[in-house]
């Protein structure tokens, strides 16, 4: 098969499946009906200069047979041609149903040039017969051109019309005719030979065409993830000038006040806004350092069993003043199921999908909980009850760098990392981390992880 998409009128068929022969594909690509109908049309032409050269001369009987024969096939590919006009099938059909017509109908056509050669050709003048001789080696090779990866039809057009030939000039020729004959043996070895040639050509051209293409769409693919990330990147270097330049200003203006303080309070005051935002910097560059070790694949999980009633409860109370602070109330359900993890990591990886619901969601509840999908398998669940997810944000959601619509003006801070972080986590805990879309109530996301196996234990 030809691992490439071909498109004709519009329509795309895939190649990658082992449905679509490679001589298929060649046929699509090269497949053009204008040709094909200038053909059958000038051999139509043929046919009737047959017919009125040999009417004269040629027995009633034989003439009628091949008559009726030939007119016969002419009608049944008009009938084709009008009936495809009809239809103007796609790709799909055309490989379905068309192709098989189109393989066939020129080997009736080559019945046709056998009988006359076999039936007409005797009764010709030399004259005649040298037009003959010009239209059988003609012929062959013209169908081969214009249908070269029809192998078995291009070898049975060159032993039908060929073939009949021959035996016509053995069977009723002098010494020339038979070293004609001779060389029409060797002429048509020759081509049968070169079918397969023909066609190997054309599908490996046909093969290099699709891999250039592929390739080309391979690297506009590349280079659009490589614009993606540079773009990122670029708003991720803005975001962190901006937020971390947002806590050092204010532990510069605490520090200036703690200078020129008068008394003790004014002083504690100011060294304690130092410290929170010397805190908050810290905090910031922790949660970048943090990503950019797991984007480098630089963490080693260190596995234990995990309780997971314990872990929702220890986020849950982690973040109770902060998620208090936006008027949010947070609780965790109790759950008896276990797993291994590594519980710094998975901390992290919850709080910040906890984190993600504080600063995005404009939510009044959010709530911590678990539940098996399949066997072997369960989801933590981070759920808010607030704005929600929209729909064409879904697919980039978890992409780095990448900061929901902060619907809390305090909230503002963050590199856009936090989501990316957990997905990484789950990854590297052996799960998956996503967005539940049947939840349509504010926001459901979850870490899909491996359930400890009692039996294992």
């Amino acid at each position: 098969s030809v691992d490439k998409i071909a498109n004709m009128g519009g329509e795309s068929v895939d190649f990658a499946s082992n449905r679509v022969s490679a001589d298929d594909a060649a046929h699509l690509l090269i497949f053009n009906p204008w040709v094909t109908l200038l053909g059958q049309s000038a051999y139509a032409i043929v046919i009737a200069l047959i017919y009125w050269l040999y009417r004269p001369i040629v027995p009633a009987g034989d003439m009628r047979i091949w008559a009726v024969i030939a007119g016969t096939v002419i009608a049944f590919a008009i009938l084709v041609n009008i009936a495809f006009a009809i239809r103007r099938p796609g790709s799909a059909e055309l490989l379905r149903i068309w192709r098989a017509i189109d393989k066939r109908t020129p080997m009736l056509f080559d019945l046709v040039a056998a009988l006359a050669i076999l039936l007409l050709f005797p009764h010709g003048s030399a004259d005649m017969q040298l037009i003959s001789v010009a239209f059988c080696v003609g012929y062959v090779p013209l169908q081969m051109v214009s249908d070269p990866e029809n192998t078995f039809g291009n070898r049975f057009s060159i032993i039908a019309v060929l073939g009949s030939y021959t035996v016509w000039l053995f069977l009723h020729g002098e010494t020339t005719q038979i070293v004609l004959g001779v060389m029409m043996i060797a002429y048509g070895t020759v081509l049968f030979i070169a079918a397969d040639v023909f066609r190997s050509v054309v599908v490996a051209a046909v093969a290099a065409r699709a891999e250039s293409e592929a390739n080309a769409q391979a690297l506009g693919f590349a280079l659009k993830q490589v614009s993606a990330e540079r773009d990122a990147k670029t708003r991720f270097i803005a975001a962190a000038s901006h937020d971390l330049g947002q806590p050092l200003q204010a532990a510069n203006l605490f520090a200036e006040n703690l200078v020129v303080a008068r008394n003790a309070p004014e002083r504690e005051r100011a060294a304690g806004g130092v410290k929170r935002a010397i805190a908050s910097a810290q905090a910031l560059i922790g949660n970048m350092l943090n990503h950019m070790r797991l984007e480098a694949d630089a963490v080693v999980p260190n596995v234990q069993t995990i309780h997971l009633a314990e872990a929702l409860a220890a986020s849950s109370n982690q973040f109770a003043l902060q998620a208090k602070a936006a008027n949010i109330r947070i609780r965790s359900v109790r759950s008896s199921m276990e797993f291994l993890a590594d519980p710094s990591l998975l901390d992290r990886a919850i709080g910040n999908l906890v984190q993600n619901a504080i600063a995005h969601s404009d939510a009044t509840r959010i709530l911590l909980g678990a539940k098996r999908v399949r066997p072997g398998w369960m989801r933590i669940y981070v759920v808010d009850d607030g704005a929600g997810v929209p729909a064409e944000a879904v697919a980039k959601i978890f992409d780095d760098y990448v900061q929901g619509a902060n619907t809390r003006a305090s909230a503002r801070g963050g590199f856009g990392l936090g989501l990316a972080s957990a997905r990484r986590i789950a990854t590297l805990l052996g799960g998956h981390a996503g967005i539940d879309p049947r939840w349509r109530n504010g926001a459901a996301f979850y870490l899909e992880l491996p359930e400890l196996n009692r039996r294992a234990r």
